[in-house]
């Protein structure tokens, strides 16, 4: 029985060791969450995969060769206790007993589920079917290899979207698989390396993924996801049936850090609220420029006549700055403060072209930038009338906009991406079946959205403690499997192949080289 209270004791020791905080607020359940990945990693040592194969019938007719492929399988290094994945192939030649396809796959699952390395792995399979099954010969190749995304998808990270190819020292945004909480963590690997083959693209107006075969999917099916049912589940992007509807999350929950209930503003004391407001309609409508004589540095803020305006107004009058009005020639609305402290808080945030959101307020809770969103879309949003969630956020800052994505992906929101010549725009996606505060923040795979298309170049990821990232491609947002480095010697890209043969397919080398072609002369299961 595996001992999980000894395990987050164990976890929590580690954490210490390395001269972190075990109860600061990112560590705090990572004991409980390690302890309850390793109950499940290993929890094929307290099963016997013989006991699977007890249920048989006899075979009828010739004793010809039987084959199963690309069963997938998740294990976990002994050496390093570093996770691997790969797919498994059996062949195995009956003499009278035989069994359905789904127990070979569950011997693989039981075995994997151990502390294992691939070699012993692949030996173990082959044995358990020869005593159980008790065949003319067995055959069995698992190939276990690397997971990535093409060159062109980004990750999150704590500076913003990233490239993999250019990653340094950020950290980059995990998920937790089951609540999609997000968090940012230092990568425990980075992965890059040169690959030539076939990539599956899921690709619609929604989502926008290009991965290796062996790269895994974070989704459910939609019968699941609809009836609230069943875990999200890592699949092979290979392993995903044709046929089919499948769900992949696109957006997170996320607790945040408070910003403090006073804020000080350039060496002024603002209520954060008014800070949030201030900051949000100032990065929409406003600017802050340095101009010769008396009045010296300058804030404005412009708006058109009306309710906005008098929003505008009453802030400003909360403001611990002295400020007036003025009316353009077009009857523009301009409030302005002159301040230099004030100027030089808010001139690093760019002018118009390049302006981006402080970190602290993308780190802020729920419901400050829920705050922060809502005077921002003042400015330059636009909320749908007949769609009360709908909202489309621009702005000539292409860098802003990300700033804005990265932000609703926080609350849980998902919206398409697009960039002009002149500025860049997101628009939420709602959806009125699902998750009451009506946010589509999830993507649907139909068969249609999937494409194999043939690749040359680099692949990237990182490996992280919840082997899953949020990532960004065209645009469009999704949270998806990373990468996990099979021991601490794989060579990045390569495929570690192992092969294990007993009876028939060791004696008689016709017999062995049948199964090897068979199980790479196509991508069928059988």
């Amino acid at each position: 029985m595996i001992d999980q209270e000894k395990i987050k004791r164990a976890v929590a020791l580690i954490i210490e060791a390395i001269g972190e905080d075990a109860t600061r607020e990112g560590l705090v359940e990572t004991p409980r969450r390690i302890a309850e990945m390793y109950a499940e990693l290993f929890d094929g040592l307290q099963k016997d995969p013989l006991d699977v194969l007890k249920v048989w019938f006899k075979r009828e007719g010739p004793r010809e060769m039987v084959i199963l492929k690309n069963i997938p399988f998740y294990s976990m290094c002994e050496h390093h206790f570093l996770p691997f994945h790969g797919v498994a192939h059996i062949g195995y030649i009956p003499n009278e007993r035989i069994v359905g396809i789904s127990k070979l796959a569950r011997v693989v699952e039981i075995l994997a589920h151990r502390p294992q390395l691939q070699e012993r792995l692949t030996g173990q399979i082959a044995d358990a079917i020869m005593e159980g099954l008790q065949p003319q010969g067995v055959g069995v190749v698992i190939e276990a290899e690397h997971l990535c995304y093409d060159q062109e998808t980004e990750i999150l990270t704590n500076k913003g979207w990233r490239k993999f190819a250019v990653l340094t020292d950020e950290q980059v945004a995990q998920v937790d698989p089951q609540t999609l909480e997000m968090t940012f963590t230092q990568p425990l690997a980075k992965i890059a390396y040169r690959y030539s083959g076939p990539m599956y693209r899921y690709h619609s107006d929604c989502v926008d993924l290009l991965v290796t075969p062996d790269h895994r999917m974070l989704l459910k099916s939609d019968w699941h996801f609809y009836k609230g049912g069943g875990p999200w589940r890592f699949v092979p992007a290979r392993a995903i049936p044709i046929r089919g509807r499948y769900i992949i999350p696109q957006a997170c929950s996320w607790s945040g850090t408070p910003i403090p209930a006073t804020y000080e503003l350039a060496g002024r004391k603002v209520a954060s609220d008014d800070y949030l407001r201030f900051m949000g309609i100032w990065l929409s409508e406003g600017c802050a420029y340095e101009k010769p004589g008396h009045k010296g540095y300058t804030v404005v803020v412009s708006q058109a006549p009306g309710e906005v305006a008098d929003k505008i107004r009453a802030l400003f009058d909360r403001l611990p700055w002295n400020w007036w009005e003025n009316s353009t020639p077009s009857g523009i609305r301009q409030f302005i403060i002159s301040d230099k402290a004030l100027y030089e808080f808010l001139a690093p945030f760019g002018k118009s072209g390049n302006k981006f959101i402080p970190t602290d307020i993308k780190n802020a809770t729920p419901e400050q930038l829920r705050l922060f969103l809502e005077w921002y879309g003042m400015g330059d949003g636009h909320h749908y009338k007949d769609r009360p969630l709908r909202w489309q956020y621009v702005s000539k800052s292409p860098q802003l906009i990300d700033d804005i994505q990265e932000i609703l992906v926080r609350l849980g929101i998902a919206g398409g991406l697009q960039s002009y010549s002149n500025c860049a725009r997101i628009e939420t996606r709602t959806h009125k079946r699902k998750e009451g505060a009506g946010y589509k923040w999830y993507a649907m795979l139909l068969p249609k959205h999937r494409s194999v298309v043939d690749y040359e170049g680099m692949v990237y990821c990182v490996t992280v403690p919840t082997s899953a990232v949020l990532v960004r491609r065209n645009g469009k947002t999704a949270v998806s499997g990373n990468c996990m480095t099979m021991r601490g010697i794989k060579k990045p890209g390569s495929i570690v192949v192992t092969s294990a043969n007993r009876g028939l397919f060791r004696r008689n080398l016709a017999t062995r080289q049948e199964f090897l072609s068979l199980v790479h002369s196509s991508k069928g299961s059988e």
